[in-house]
């Protein structure tokens, strides 16, 4: 059986570089579940309608609605929308195809949500840091004059008022 699996497999890829999609497949009966809700004779049989329609893919082993239960037990999240032909948004076509389980009429109708954009509104950012430069403030000394500051850097933050300075904390006095 494995290798039917493997010829089958060398039929596809060789049918693959050639850009075309496969037409010939083994008679290998090993009942496979499409997205499109049909029963395949076996994968490879699904893989050629998916060569022909990239929507469709593969749901389950076993014909459509054999399964007892779901046998997809948990999906990873990873937002990556999809549209279901029920009009609901699904974060990733994980969660599709594991409704499609209890909904077998369920299609994919795009790669995107049903609203047309790439992400849905549950989507989940990432905090942001916003870093700013340091401000340096100025003020003429009276009639005396102060000490030249050093140029701020990002780790320094200066200000100069009323003859006094002030570099990262600590104050230096200027004098007459």
């Amino acid at each position: 059986m494995q290798t039917k699996l493997f010829l089958a497999s060398l039929v596809v890829a060789a049918v693959a570089a050639a850009d075309k999609c496969p037409t010939v497949c083994i008679d290998l009966f090993d009942e496979v579940c499409g997205s499109d809700g049909k029963t395949y004779t076996n994968e490879c049989k699904l893989d050629i309608a998916a060569c022909a329609d990239p929507t469709i893919k593969l749901v389950s082993k076993g014909a459509c609605g054999s399964q007892a239960g779901c046998p997809i037990r948990g999906c990873i999240e990873i937002l990556s929308p999809v549209c279901g032909s029920d009009g609901v948004n699904y974060d990733n076509e994980c969660f599709l195809r594991k409704a499609k389980c209890t909904k077998p009429e369920l299609t994919l109708v795009s790669n995107t949500s049903c609203d047309g954009s790439t992400l849905n509104s549950t989507k989940t950012t990432a905090p942001t840091t916003v870093v700013s430069k340091p401000v340096v403030t100025t003020t003429a000394a009276p009639s005396t004059a102060a000490p030249k500051a050093p140029a701020p850097s990002a780790a320094v933050s200066t200000s100069v008022q009323c003859g006094v300075l002030a570099i990262a904390g600590l104050a230096v006095y200027a004098t007459a």
